[in-house]
């Protein structure tokens, strides 16, 4: 008994280890570290306020201004001045979009393009309020905390497929099931730069379209015609979350937008 013992803790030693010099190395290495991140508002995750963040990560280098309200975007006043139409998009990674300029986001090159138009009866303005690794329910209490302070005419839900598992735990979250474990695990984990960039380099390798379908992971699921009892139960949820955004969208008199981003598995040919 005592020779298994020894044998497990030199196994989760070793682990523990390779762990510790793994993070050590890419941190010296410039790889994009846990303190770009902190607590807003009731206690929801934002970039740091005001600093400019140089990003480093398996395929990308980037240098981040954020605002003062601690996401990567412009500084937009509260208060919206005339002639003005106000659009928040509200997501993930893809709004947060740390791995490309600020002129190249997806929210300045919407704004761009709707500037650009002739016919245009507005001055637009989109304002971005991303931050990775969460879905719709906690879009939702960022609308709520960040979004709504700024009036806008139109919100706009940015969802990326894994979104609906984020949703899932979250639910499992709210109603007290042992899943809140997963939350704090998963709190933990984005502070680590390597398993982060482990995670970036598994999923550019799941995206890759040259990949047999038939191997993909199970989550891939969410994309086929016919889902099984877990992901029936997670779309129903999804639909309850998009409607009650929508309601308090309306109820500050805005509109809303559900727009699904695209990832390499929705444009594979076999799917």
């Amino acid at each position: 008994m005592k020779s298994i013992i020894f044998r497990i803790s030199v196994i989760l030693f070793g682990f523990l280890l390779a762990f510790t010099i793994g993070e050590i190395f890419l941190r010296y290495l410039g790889y994009a570290a846990s303190d770009i991140y902190t607590q807003g508002e009731a206690g929801l995750l934002i970039l740091n306020p005001n600093k400019n963040i140089h990003i480093r990560s398996v395929c990308f280098q980037n240098d981040v201004k954020t605002n003062s309200f601690g996401f990567h975007s412009r500084e937009y006043p509260l208060e919206k001045s005339e002639g003005a139409f106000r659009i928040a998009i509200i997501g993930d990674s893809f709004v947060e979009a740390m791995q490309v300029p600020l002129e190249k986001t997806v929210a300045s090159l919407l704004e761009q393009k709707l500037n650009s138009l002739s016919s245009r009866s507005y001055r637009y303005e989109v304002i971005p309020f991303g931050i990775s690794s969460h879905g719709t329910n906690k879009n939702i209490s960022y609308y709520e905390k960040y979004a709504s302070r700024f009036n806008p005419d139109l919100v706009i839900d940015a969802m990326a497929w894994n979104d609906i598992e984020d949703d899932v735990l979250e639910s499992n979250i709210i109603t007290g099931s042992p899943s809140g474990v997963l939350k704090r695990i998963k709190k933990i984990l984005r502070k680590s730069v390597l398993i982060t960039t482990l995670r970036k380099s598994y999923m550019t390798f799941l995206s890759d379209p040259e990949r047999d379908v038939d191997k993909l992971p199970v989550e891939v699921g969410i994309l086929l015609a016919e889902y099984d009892d877990f992901w029936n139960n997670a779309w129903i949820r999804q639909e309850d979350l998009l409607k009650n955004f929508k309601s308090k969208a309306a109820k500050n008199n805005s509109d809303f937008m559900l727009v699904s981003f695209t990832d390499g598995y929705r444009v594979h040919q076999g799917l």
